[in-house]
């Protein structure tokens, strides 16, 4: 038998849209140092709380009124973005966006609207995410 290598995150990919996906929970393996990214990760949060105030209560788990103005125009694929999800404590959005061959899935930072994280491979239209 082959075994994987340990210095390398494999994933076996879904072939079926019901089929779950194996691999390495952990996205942060892409960023080099999990501890410098850690770091870097809680300096962005902080400079998130101070230059957003009061005005982001979504962690908190606090109602909150729908905004009447535009925050943020988040960047799409040549296809548009098919199904969208927020996390469980509101300060991440994840966007399933179609390109020209492959599709990916955008993960945005509520709170700034910049782009956090682009995980591609997807062959197929994702219909759903949780």
């Amino acid at each position: 038998a082959i075994e994987r290598p340990s210095d390398r995150s494999v994933a076996n990919r879904a072939l079926m849209p019901w089929e779950h996906e194996e691999g390495d929970e952990n996205t942060n393996f892409r960023r080099g140092d999990n501890d410098q990214a850690l770091r870097r990760s809680t300096q962005i949060d902080a400079l998130d709380k101070t230059r957003l105030g009061k005005k982001w209560i979504g962690a908190t788990g606090k109602w909150c009124r729908v905004p009447n103005t535009c925050m943020h125009k988040l960047e799409s694929d040549h296809r548009g973005c098919f199904v969208i999800s927020f996390s469980s404590f509101g300060t991440f959005l994840a966007c399933a966006v179609g390109g020209r061959q492959l599709y990916r899935i955008k993960i945005f930072n509520v709170a700034t609207g910049s782009l956090a994280m682009t995980l591609p491979g997807h062959h197929e239209i994702v219909y759903d995410m949780q």
